[in-house]
């Protein structure tokens, strides 16, 4: 398995020319399986005389969620790969009508309403949102479709029409927990990354990641697209890559079971109650039905006929 996983972090790097010569990558290290699976290849890929790329690792603690990855562990992971690690610290403000706490999560007097450390995020930041993040939120720019058009005129919407429309636009404004983790999570990193140097910040998004964000987009938003393997950023001097783009989720989650990577101490409380969650199981619903459903998502992205759409 691991020479497979190899295969296709080195197709990915060239297919989309994610490493260049002369490249410093900063890995965003979270110590979940995916982060440190892309750690140890680009550790063992940084040996390699060309294309010639200096890697160091960033962790960011989240004060104010209560998880908990093992420092001492991501540490020793680090030194064993040849990797420099920092570990950074922000938080940020959640507050209570921007999402429900259900009994299965912590009460609200256990998360410390901090602000962040880091200075307040670019705007393209917000505009590009649906492509960084790693949870679900609504892109606030998509206008919500009236639900009814019954007994109006032309041009004019019904009142229960606009009421609908103003009600999902409310919603598409909140920030679940898991919006604004990612958020600033990727604010202190591409701040750090700004700040020492480095070129591109590399995250450790597989395949099935990437293509269910595309069907959240589809579904949620309306739009066709998705986390690209290769990011310009507008407004910083940093492009994000994912090399694990093409590796199946099931191929890092058996490797990381043969090579003993150690789980975080406290998981994510807000880790399953996620739409990305929901349609991460449809689409394994859609594998079910296919089993080669997830290259024919894949190949959809390159295979647009537009004179075929409305």
């Amino acid at each position: 398995m691991e020479k497979k996983i190899q295969r296709l972090f080195h197709r990915a790097c060239a297919e989309y020319s994610l490493l260049e010569d002369g490249d410093r990558v900063l890995v965003a290290l979270s110590g979940g399986k995916d982060s440190l699976m892309l750690l140890r290849l680009m550790g063992k890929q940084q040996r390699i005389f060309k294309p010639h790329i200096e890697v160091e690792a960033v962790h960011v603690v989240m004060d104010n969620i209560p998880y908990e990855t093992d420092h001492t562990y991501i540490q020793r992971f680090c030194e064993e790969v040849g990797v420099r690690l920092t570990i950074l610290h922000s938080s940020f403000t959640i507050h209570s009508s921007q999402f429900t706490v259900h009994s299965s999560t912590p009460s609200r007097s256990n998360l410390l309403a901090c602000q962040s450390k880091f200075r307040s995020a670019p705007e393209h930041l917000l505009e590009r949102k649906n492509s960084l993040q790693g949870g679900e939120t609504p892109s606030p720019s998509l206008q919500a479709k009236p639900t009814s058009w019954s007994g109006e005129r032309d041009g004019e919407r019904s009142q229960s029409s606009i009421f609908n429309l103003q009600s999902n636009q409310a919603k598409r404004r909140q920030k679940t927990p898991c919006f604004l983790c990612s958020w600033n999570r990727r604010k202190a990193i591409f701040s750090f990354a700004q700040e020492r140097g480095f070129n591109k910040v590399a995250l450790g998004h597989h395949q099935d990641d990437i293509l269910t964000t595309l069907l959240m987009n589809m579904i949620y938003e309306g739009s066709i697209q998705t986390m690209p393997p290769k990011l310009k950023m507008k407004h910083y001097p940093v492009e994000i890559i994912r090399p694990l783009c093409l590796v199946p989720e099931k191929m890092i989650v058996e490797e990381a079971e043969r090579l003993g990577f150690e789980k975080q101490k406290t998981p994510c409380p807000y880790d399953r109650q996620t739409k990305r969650k929901e349609v991460n199981d449809l689409f394994h619903q859609l594998e079910a039905m296919n089993p080669e459903a997830r290259y024919s998502l894949w190949n959809s992205m390159r295979n647009i006929h537009p004179d075929l759409l409305v």
